[in-house]
C-alpha cells in the first residue's frame, strides 16, 4: 500500500501536466513512414463512414468485441472504443456477405487470427 500511493500521486501529476500542456506527448505518427500514416488516415475515414452509415450496428459490434475481448487488449482499463478499428474497417464491411451466424463468427475469427 505504501508504494501504491506515490505511484498514484505520480500518475495524477503527469495527467495534470498533460492536460495543462506542460508535458507534451509525442505524436504517435512520429517517425512513421508516410505511406503508413496515409493508410492509417484512410482506415480512420473508412471507419467513420461505416459508423455514420449505421451507428447502431457499429456500436453493437464494437461493444460485443470489447466485452468478448478476443485478443485480450481491454484488461479492464481500456476504453470501450478499443475495438472500433476492427468493427469499422474489417468486420462490418464483410457482414453483408454472411448468410448465417456461423459465417459471421468465421469473419470475426479470421480478422483476429491473421
Amino acid at each position: 500500500m505504501k508504494t501504491l500511493v506515490p505511484i498514484l500521486v505520480l500518475g495524477i501529476i503527469v495527467t495534470l501536466l498533460v492536460l495543462r500542456g506542460s508535458l507534451k506527448r509525442p505524436k504517435p505518427e512520429a517517425g512513421w513512414p508516410p505511406e503508413l500514416i496515409a493508410q492509417v488516415e484512410a482506415n480512420k475515414e473508412a471507419r467513420e463512414q461505416v459508423k455514420a452509415g449505421n451507428p447502431e450496428l457499429f456500436t453493437a459490434v464494437s461493444q460485443a468485441l470489447f466485452q468478448a475481448d478476443p485478443i485480450g487488449i481491454t484488461a479492464g482499463i481500456n476504453t470501450a472504443d478499443e475495438y472500433d478499428p476492427e468493427a469499422g474497417t474489417l468486420i462490418i464491411p464483410r457482414l453483408p456477405s454472411c448468410t448465417s451466424e456461423e459465417q459471421a463468427l468465421q469473419v470475426v475469427h479470421e480478422e483476429f487470427c491473421k
